[in-house]
């Protein structure tokens, strides 16, 4: 499995969560635009950015923060020159489609570290290896 795809699987299991907890449709968050984006990062950058991910987690991230974000990784928290906000505006803008989202996990959870536990962040860091593992051993 490629850095790209552990990158695609990662916020789809983020999406998948982020629609339990909202209600709302997983393409507010990661949509088909924002995952061809992921495919056609270069391998190298893919792949340190996968491994600060892997560290947010180690280190204890939860909720939705940059650390844990592609996309603000790739940006370097420059917001103006973010491919996500491309699909989504800005996310701090307030009618932005993850303003929109923290809002909703806001007023039902009081807070994004409530849903998006580190527990689940590891979790799902896990899901991802073994998955990967599995397709090592079947080539």
């Amino acid at each position: 499995m490629t850095s790209q795809e552990k990158l695609i699987r990662f916020m789809e299991g983020k999406a998948s969560l982020i629609t339990k907890a909202t209600g709302k449709p997983s393409e507010l968050y990661f949509n088909k635009k924002d995952e061809k984006y992921l495919r056609q990062l270069d391998s190298q950058l893919a792949r340190d950015i996968w491994l600060s991910i892997k560290e947010a987690i180690r280190e204890g991230m939860e909720g939705l923060r940059e650390d844990l974000c592609p996309f603000c990784l790739m940006a370097e928290g420059k917001c103006h020159i973010c491919p996500y906000a491309e699909h989504h505006e800005m996310c701090h803008h307030p009618y932005s489609h993850f303003a929109l989202l923290i809002n909703s996990i806001d007023y039902n959870y009081g807070s994004a570290e409530k849903v998006l536990t580190n527990e689940f962040y590891v979790n799902l860091l896990r899901s991802i290896e073994k998955e990967d593992s599995k397709c090592q051993t079947s080539q």
